[in-house]
C-alpha cells in the first residue's frame, strides 16, 4: 500500500467521521460509546478497503 500525503489522511479522517455520523443518525439505539466506536470501526474498515483497491 502506497503512503498517503497529508490530505488523504484528512480526507479519510473526516469521511470516517461523516461516515460514523450518518450511521448513528439512522441507528438512535447507537447512543452509548462502544456503539458509536464500533460504528468508526466500521467506517475506517470501509476506507481501508477503499484505499486498497485504488
Amino acid at each position: 500500500m502506497k503512503r498517503l500525503t497529508l490530505e488523504q489522511k484528512l480526507l479519510v479522517k473526516y469521511s470516517c467521521l461523516h461516515t460514523a455520523k450518518e450511521l448513528v443518525l439512522r441507528d438512535p439505539l447507537a447512543t452509548t460509546p462502544v456503539a458509536m466506536a464500533q460504528k468508526l470501526v466500521d467506517a475506517a474498515q470501509v476506507l481501508e478497503k477503499y484505499f486498497e483497491e485504488k
